[in-house]
């Protein structure tokens, strides 16, 4: 494991270009002892309507250990960038969750 995580480090920083300016989820966990927590607050300035949410008791396998949460959180996420697809695209109705979701 100490081999991997000498490793991890990428070539070229992905927070090094313009900033992300659509919707993004940012799930972590604060018992989780692989990647933590504290070093997510710095991607923020890059992603400015990301939705953080930092939750308990997850640790690293969240999509097994809280699947109900997981869920509300994805379909919340799916919600928003449908409806600024939508947006874009002209259409003044508003994207709805539930149907077709991955996690129902």
């Amino acid at each position: 494991m100490e081999r991997i995580l000498d490793k991890r480090e990428l070539s070229v920083d992905p927070e090094s270009g313009p900033a992300y300016t659509r919707p993004r989820l940012i799930l972590c966990d604060r018992q989780d002892a692989i990647t933590g927590y504290e070093d997510t607050y710095v991607l923020l300035p890059h992603y400015p309507r990301a939705t953080l949410a930092i939750l308990e008791v997850a640790r690293h396998n969240l999509q097994l250990e809280q699947p109900e949460l997981l869920g509300v959180l994805v379909r919340d996420w799916l919600q928003r960038v449908a409806s600024e697809l939508a947006a874009e695209a002209g259409d003044d109705q508003p994207a709805t969750g539930g149907q077709g979701a991955a996690f129902s």
